[in-house]
């Protein structure tokens, strides 16, 4: 898969519920169509922390831990 948009080197990615997301150190978070490599969309958590955060897909929300205080919760269906 070549991707549509090419993500940062610190970019982590994450496959969960047939969506690629990768995960930023400065809080973004995106999600792309691993068949097509097109970007679906792009957030921001507001939350900044140096170092990798991991996702995972539970039901229709995305769960975005940075560090150990804080977790953003993306609704997938609205995006």
């Amino acid at each position: 898969m070549k991707l549509a948009k090419p993500q940062p080197e610190a970019a982590t990615p994450t496959l969960a519920g047939g969506t690629l997301y990768f995960t930023l150190s400065n809080g973004g978070i995106r999600a792309v169509d691993p068949d097509t490599g097109r970007q679906l969309w792009e957030g921001n958590s507001g939350v900044e922390l140096a170092g990798p955060p991991n996702a995972s897909l539970v039901g229709d929300a995305l769960y975005v831990p940075y560090g150990l205080r804080s977790v953003c919760t993306v609704d997938v269906r609205t995006l």
